[in-house]
């Protein structure tokens, strides 16, 4: 059975070492990952909660199952299996003995598993990756995105696993109500942003051609680089400082945001909550864009008329000026030919005295 922690779900405190607190029975029947409390007098100050949080957890275990995470992790765990049964590698071994305990719903078995192979390979950012996938499982998301943090920090800039896990990354950090009270990054800034988005798009458009990237995937990539270009003009309130944003931006926000709902449709019909959000924020986007084009089309006009009149204003100066020039050399000529007209008539008439 799945377990979220061995803390006091009630006031967080933490059991004595080799103690345990009593489980909650009704998350057991529910075959919801188990939670435990203190003491019953902590558990009644704090059943009301408890009891909405049974509710969430069922939901969330439902949408989970009916996904295609458990087909694709048993698969994954038998190729690791058999990996591991070829090479003779312990770390192999144990990665897919982690995996086959997340598989069976045991996620307390597999993050422990998880953790050890962290140990034996600390360098390595499948670790963290797939141990903040397994505490996603126990909507453990405030957790794991640290572990997603750190991930990405191992992983090679540019490849697909990094482009997932800052993905993901990016969208609890903006979206989900706990994450967004977590330190924000260095990176966490308008410019930054921009050019990390790109870099996430881009990598996943690198590695399509040539290997099946997950729905979810480029449902997170896509919805990334659409908040970050549609931020603040679309966006409610962004938990960055944002400058402004051109037309093309804004059109190309549209475009990812109707790449993350065709994403979505690739997803079970449970995941695809998020589908008409998408729509809504692309056709926002094109009302947006619309009105940017449309304005900045006229500031063009504008700035060229403007530039127009300037032009034929200097125009008719240099004109006014190349007249004045002609009209001076003009006549300094006349001046210069009656001068000339004026000295030869007087040689002709010293000559007829003579």
């Amino acid at each position: 059975m799945a377990e979220q922690s061995r803390a006091c779900w009630g006031c967080g405190a933490e059991p004595a070492e080799g103690a345990k607190f009593q489980r909650c029975m009704r998350c057991a029947e529910a075959k919801l990952p188990s939670s435990y409390f203190c003491g019953e007098e902590c558990m009644l100050a704090n059943w009301p909660r408890h009891k909405a949080w049974h509710k969430e957890q069922t939901t969330y275990v439902k949408h989970l199952e009916s996904t295609s995470a458990p087909v694709h992790d048993r698969s994954m765990a038998k190729s690791t299996a058999r990996w591991a049964e070829r090479t003779g590698d312990e770390c192999s071994k144990l990665h897919a003995h982690a995996m086959t305990l997340s598989t069976q719903g045991d996620y307390l078995g597999s993050a422990k598993a998880f953790r050890k192979l962290i140990k034996m390979r600390p360098d390595d950012g499948a670790g963290y990756h797939d141990l903040a996938v397994t505490l996603d499982r126990s909507n453990r998301f405030v957790e794991s995105l640290q572990l997603y943090l750190k991930a990405m920090e191992l992983y090679e800039d540019g490849d697909l696993d990094w482009a997932q896990a800052t993905a993901v990354v990016f969208c609890r950090l903006l979206n989900d109500d706990e994450c967004r009270k977590e330190p924000k990054p260095e990176w966490w800034n308008d410019e930054d942003l921009k050019a990390l988005s790109a870099r996430v798009v881009a990598a996943i458009n690198r590695a399509m051609p040539t290997s099946a990237v997950h729905s979810s995937t480029k449902e997170y990539a896509f919805e990334m680089r659409a908040c970050v270009l549609s931020a603040h003009a679309v966006v409610v309130q962004p938990s960055w400082n944002t400058g402004a944003r051109t037309a093309e931006q804004i059109k190309e926000a549209a475009l990812c945001f109707r790449l993350a709902s065709a994403a979505r449709g690739g997803l079970p019909e449970t995941m695809r909550q998020g589908q008409a959000y998408d729509d809504k924020m692309a056709s926002m986007c094109d009302v947006v864009w619309a009105c940017m084009h449309a304005e900045e089309a006229a500031t063009r006009e504008a700035a060229e008329a403007v530039a127009a009149a300037a032009r034929k204003e200097a125009e008719a100066k240099a004109a006014a000026v190349a007249e004045e020039l002609l009209a001076e050399e003009e006549k300094e000529k006349e001046q210069a030919a009656a001068k000339n007209k004026g000295r030869g008539k007087g040689k002709k008439g010293k000559g007829k005295r003579s």
